[in-house]
């Protein structure tokens, strides 16, 4: 029997899970499982309603589910920077950036802008790379800036510029923050001569914000509103939102056993995927199609972050509000799977991604 990366997390989970809620309280274990409800219903296309600011701490999460799963997601972000050590830069808010996920997890590791602004007239890019540390397991950061070398002369050196961040605002799993850096070192090659005319050192902020994360080639997007949460008293007790695949081409789901696609889940801002089940919809996807999933999760009071990919279940906390992620998987008849992931905000009351 076929798992996708989803239904494999929750299996792994469920053990370890039900054994912590057990051991708290008198609550038999299966009443804490999540559950998943929903109903689909083709629509017309709307507009993706957008990201909104950070309200979570990034908290590191596991790889999941088979590792054929976990290929390096990636997507388009929104980009800014601003140098504050450096006269004669022009900054360039609607460039071309990227993030891009870690090949073995869920979370972004690296923010690239390709066209940032000018410095100069020569186009500044940078990449900001996220690690976990495993003495502390906090977060490190650097940045690395350069001018693009079809601006740099024949016979010159291209400069670049590297140094450490501070992160003051990252959402969980780094689908938005800011990176602060101070001194950011030009690099001096002894083998090549030194680049001439360029700041000796550069400090300035990168804000970015991803829009959704999918497979390469992924066939099909998801788009996320109507979002309503039930508290119970601090913590998340139920989320309820309507997610919309809409689909760049035709896709024929897997139907060849009893896991049905897509399947959505919810991962709170702890690490645990909550209600995470297939859905049930049509078979196939037309190209060009919105099918809407009303989607109901139970939320577990107690959600586990993860530390690494064996260890699936290890610190307990509660599912309180903050920037989620929803996950999709798609498998098509060909044995091809997709994922997308979008962030959405979970505030007390009615909220939405926006």
């Amino acid at each position: 029997m076929r798992f996708g990366w989803i239904g494999a997390l929750i299996l792994g989970l469920a053990i370890p899970l039900a054994g912590c809620a057990a051991a708290a309280s008198d609550t038999p274990p299966s009443s804490i499982a999540p559950e998943i409800t929903s109903s689909p219903t083709p629509v017309a296309a709307s507009p993706n309603p957008g990201m909104s600011s950070p309200e979570a701490m990034y908290r590191p999460s596991s790889s999941v589910g088979p590792s054929e799963r976990l290929e390096t997601l990636s997507g388009p972000a929104r980009t800014t920077l601003k140098l504050t050590s450096a006269t004669g830069f022009t900054a360039n808010a609607t460039g071309a950036s990227t993030c891009g996920s870690a090949p073995l997890g869920r979370d972004v590791v690296t923010i690239t802008g390709l066209d940032l602004g000018t410095l100069h007239g020569a186009r500044m890019r940078a990449t900001v790379s996220l690690t976990n540390s495993p003495a502390d397991g906090n977060i490190r950061a650097a940045i690395e800036l350069w001018i693009d070398g079809a601006f740099i002369p024949e016979g010159t050196t291209q400069p670049f510029w590297r140094g450490a961040v501070r992160l003051p605002e990252i959402a969980w799993a780094a689908m938005s923050g800011r990176a602060v850096f101070a001194g950011a070192a030009l690099e001096v090659d002894t083998k090549m001569p030194a680049p001439v005319g360029w700041p000796k050192k550069l400090s300035g902020e990168l804000d970015w914000s991803c829009d959704q994360l999918s497979s390469p080639d992924s066939p099909v997007s998801l788009a996320v509103d109507d979002v309503e949460v039930t508290m119970s008293g601090s913590i998340v007790a139920s989320v309820r939102l309507r997610a919309t695949v809409h689909a760049i081409r035709e896709v024929r789901m897997d139907v060849r056993d009893k896991i049905e696609d897509p399947a959505f889940g919810l991962r709170v801002a702890g690490g645990l995927v909550a209600g995470a089940a297939a859905s049930s919809g049509p078979s196939a996807f037309a190209a060009g199609s919105d099918t809407v999933y009303d989607l109901t999760f139970q939320v577990p009071l107690a959600s586990s972050a993860p530390v690494d990919a064996i260890v699936l279940a290890s610190i307990y906390l509660p599912a309180t509000p903050g920037t989620w992620v929803l996950a999709m998987s798609v498998n098509d008849m060909s044995g091809a799977a997709y994922t997308v992931e979008v962030s959405v905000v979970i505030a007390a009351g009615p909220s939405a991604l926006r």
